[in-house]
């Protein structure tokens, strides 16, 4: 049986709004690999009319990175600093309430984000699931960890759209040492799929993350090309929403 829950809106077209992060020297040069010229191929979902169980998006609550204004995407930064402020925990305890209306008794695993902001966020929507009486599971999976953002780490937050002007031109693009929209796709989707082979059904996985990485995956459970990802709506901090698999598979679709 799927969660239907009116309270979380399906992916629809939306303005863009700024994200979180910072990192070292070293990291800032890093250069991650385009894969492919349009991206398809990139989306393990692709080709995939339906999935077995149900899944959830869940961006982590608002955090220290947030209200800096910079970005905290480098694991040897994020995973130890930026964690949630005040508000995200509260922010955190809310989606919790509201994930438990929607689970109905079904089973839920929690798979998050080994940075920061992500593991503080699962922990705390795992408290108050575990407070009300439900079995939960808690991973961390690090293929949902932020997008990297190459010399921009460590910046202010307003470097953001200077990113997203690239990705429209062209979802493979490193510039700057940015990891490209096409190796974000792949992690991402690769990690549903192989979620969704460990239950034949009536499970639900929550994917605890971030802004980036969850605007391109609800881009590719829409089919959708990784460029218009900044088209889809965006997760406001703690926000839930129940991503659904479009059975178109046209490689264009925009």
């Amino acid at each position: 049986m799927r969660c239907e829950v009116s309270a979380f809106s399906p992916c629809k077209v939306a303005t863009a709004v700024p994200f979180e992060h910072q990192v070292s020297s070293r990291l800032r040069r890093k250069t991650f690999l385009s894969l492919t010229q349009d991206g398809t191929s990139c989306n393990v979902l692709h080709d995939r009319s339906a999935l077995r169980n149900t899944f959830y998006a869940l961006r982590h609550g608002r955090s220290l990175a947030n209200e800096a204004g910079i970005i905290a995407a480098s694991p040897e930064v994020a995973c130890s600093m930026y964690g949630l402020s005040p508000e995200g925990f509260e922010q955190a305890k809310k989606a919790g309430g509201q994930l438990l209306l929607a689970l109905k008794g079904q089973n839920v695993t929690l798979v998050s984000s080994d940075l920061l902001r992500a593991v503080e966020t699962a922990r705390t929507v795992q408290k108050s699931l575990q407070d009300a009486g439900c079995v939960v599971e808690l991973t961390l999976d690090t293929r949902l960890r932020e997008r990297g953002f190459g010399i921009w780490d460590g910046q202010s937050d307003s470097n953001y759209p200077r990113v997203w002007k690239n990705d429209e031109i062209d979802s493979s693009h490193t510039i700057d040492g940015v990891e490209s929209v096409d190796s974000v796709t792949q992690k991402a989707t690769s990690c549903v799929a192989d979620l969704d082979k460990r239950y034949t059904g009536n499970h639900v996985f929550v994917l605890v993350a971030h802004g980036d990485v969850l605007q391109i995956l609800q881009t590719a459970f829409l089919k959708r090309q990784g460029k218009f990802h900044r088209q889809v709506e965006h997760l406001e901090t703690a926000q839930l929403r129940l991503l659904q698999l479009s059975p178109a598979t046209g490689s264009t679709l925009s």
